[in-house]
């Protein structure tokens, strides 16, 4: 017999031993998935009309400077390649609107939008048909920005309001992030039981299992995703997430589910809770028909004593990054926040206070053109999971890169081969609204701190042609094999059919 069929036999002989050994030692969790979790029933999105093409991934910039009220300033928006902004606004920016395309979604037009603490939801109740303030630019309108769960039923009457106008535009209400604190959530922390305890415990501070655990990857994939799911679902902060969020799809019926993350951080790190957080809003717009939008990073300071530790993404690479990042979750927009007002250090912004355009201006209008050469086919195809490869220690994770739970054929993946040897990458799935076509994003996730290329080879089941969109330049490959290298922090876009 030959030596390598014996030796594949006993790696599998292993492999289901190692299985069933950790299956009975470790303990029934809490559902992993964001749907029903903490048995609320959630809502499925009405899906409504509306006067901008929601489908289409659309870029936006948060905050403008009225002060900047000028045919000079106003061009600059539509030079950055933004589809639409969020932001206060005057009649002369609604007339450049207006006339040149560029959306609104409006804070204190049609509402007085704002935190938990200066919500009333009578802006919104008390407009009528004949009071609301249209215009022909006008996406929406901003409710409400970071509402505690306990302000949900206040929202929920208040879009429902919003909606029974028939102005088909969309009342916008932003979610906090996973790095809330608990008083914000309107949540307390759960109470696990003694062996669940015990189990997480024993993960967390067994010093070996940073070397242990991940070989497991090599004997069983899903044996490694179970353990992870045992370390890091019972967290306290993930599980109030999860709370939170599902008891807001099972109140509020909105078509958006939008929220702010900031996870550049200095050193050229970024935050660990980054991937989950988009994971856990991506499922609950999968599974609900809802669409994501992500406030991006252009916003920062220039030390680690400033922002928060938040860093300047006044390059084309972290621009990328996050976008190509929101992509493999399904995104629909992003709203890089923030535009010419807001918050921090005005010097990362893409038009600082002095009027002047920066850094990452350049690195928004770059990525913006780069990304225009797939958007309008982006809008053909369904999104249908992400997961990982070598997740273990990538960017933009915690110890384990944990995602929630997609089998392969709801996934859509149909890959048939996915080799590399230790790059991270995270590949988003698509399926086309109509025929057979498929796409995938796939982004380099080991990281600016390491500054490393990812090299990967992709063999798609029954392909017969592979698109690749990489840095606006469409390349056409005959066949169902692909090799990538992604630079540091890249992403691309791919259509197999």
């Amino acid at each position: 017999m030959d030596v390598m069929v014996v030796f594949d036999k006993l790696f599998k002989w292993v492999q289901g031993i190692i299985a069933f050994v950790l299956s009975l030692i470790i303990p029934t969790l809490p559902a992993a998935s964001v749907i029903g979790y903490g048995g609320y029933e959630p809502i499925v999105a009405t899906q409504r009309e509306y006067r901008f093409d929601i489908d289409r991934f659309n870029v936006g910039g948060y905050g403008y400077n009225l002060a900047l009220s000028d045919d000079e300033h106003f061009a600059q928006i539509k030079e950055a390649g933004l589809d639409f902004l969020v932001t206060s606004v005057n009649d002369a920016l609604l007339d450049y609107c207006d006339e040149n395309g560029i959306g609104i979604v409006a804070h204190g037009l049609n509402t007085k939008s704002g935190y938990i603490w200066r919500f009333n939801p009578d802006s919104v109740l008390n407009l009528t048909k004949e009071s609301f303030k249209d215009r022909p630019c006008l996406w929406g309108d901003s409710i409400i920005d970071e509402p505690c769960s306990t302000e949900f039923d206040k929202v929920a009457k208040a879009v429902d309001h919003y909606y029974s106008l028939g102005t088909k535009t969309l009342p916008l209400v932003n979610l906090l992030p996973n790095y809330f604190k608990e008083d914000q959530a309107g949540f307390s922390y759960p109470e696990y039981t003694d062996k669940q305890t015990q189990i997480a415990s024993l993960l967390r501070n067994t010093p070996v299992r940073r070397d242990i655990v991940p070989i497991l990857t090599m004997f069983n994939e899903e044996l490694y995703n179970k353990i992870a799911m045992v370390d890091y679902c019972l967290t306290e902060q993930y599980d109030l997430y999860k709370q939170y969020v599902s008891n807001y799809i099972s109140k509020v019926d909105t078509d958006v589910i939008c929220v702010d993350f900031y996870p550049m951080q200095q050193y050229d790190t970024t935050t660990f809770t980054w991937l989950n957080n988009l994971d856990v809003l991506a499922e609950a717009c999968r599974e609900t028909g809802r669409k994501l939008w992500i406030h991006t990073q252009t916003c920062g300071g220039k030390t680690p004593d400033e922002a928060d530790g938040r860093r300047f993404c006044d390059n084309v690479e972290d621009i990328r990054y996050q976008t190509y990042v929101s992509l493999a979750f399904g995104a629909k927009a992003v709203i890089h926040a923030c535009y010419s007002s807001g918050w921090w250090d005005p010097d990362a912004w893409l038009i600082n206070k002095r009027g002047e355009k920066t850094a990452t201006f350049d690195a928004v209008k770059q990525t913006n053109e780069e990304i225009a050469a797939f958007t309008d086919l982006y809008a053909n195809y369904d999104y249908k999971g992400t997961f990982f490869k070598n997740g273990h220690m990538a960017d933009g994770t915690g110890f384990y890169a944990y995602l929630s739970p997609v089998s392969r054929e709801d996934r859509g993946c149909e890959i048939d081969d996915f080799d590399s040897v230790k790059d991270h990458i995270l590949a988003g799935c698509f399926k086309a609204k109509q025929g057979n076509s498929r796409a995938y994003t796939f982004v380099n996730m080991n990281g600016k701190f390491r500054g490393a290329k990812a090299y990967c080879d992709v063999t798609f089941d029954d392909a017969k042609q592979i698109t690749v969109y990489q840095k606006g330049v469409a390349t056409v490959i005959d066949g169902n094999e692909l090799s990538l290298k992604l630079d540091c922090e890249e992403g691309v876009f791919v259509k197999v059919e």
